[in-house]
């Protein structure tokens, strides 16, 4: 199973949901035990970084891109929500696809920034 924090490979292995005796992240437990904090900063450039007029519509394409396809998959989480409010049958077939849908949300929101950390020039340290 993906990891709901692609950007940390600490949490590489750990699975987005709650602990049932400690209502924690198993994620976020995972990354006390390691003594790593729960997210990687980029590091900032060290010179000013100046962007072509394509680079920057080019990742404005991305950005909207992103949005789009994230807004999709939320709307999508949603609309099963609703469909298992008036039909509670069908709530198995429903939540089968729900992690499917939050594995591809993270895997838009990771390509993006893989995108825009090429473009900038940064790179996550630690």
């Amino acid at each position: 199973m993906r990891s709901a924090y692609p950007f940390c490979p600490v949490l590489s292995s750990a699975i987005c949901n709650r602990d049932q005796n400690t209502n924690e992240l198993r994620g976020l437990r995972l990354a006390k035990r390691l003594n790593k904090p729960h997210f990687i900063p980029m590091a900032s450039p060290s010179q000013p970084v100046e962007l072509t007029a394509e680079q920057v519509t080019e990742l404005s394409q991305k950005l909207a891109d992103m949005r789009h396809n994230v807004n999709n998959y939320l709307s999508l989480i949603l609309a099963a929500g609703e469909v298992m409010r008036f039909r509670p049958e069908s709530a198995a077939r429903l939540l089968g696809g729900m992690p499917d849908h939050a594995t591809k949300i993270t895997e838009e929101i990771r390509h993006f920034s893989d995108d825009l950390e090429q473009t900038l020039g940064t790179r996550r340290t630690g």
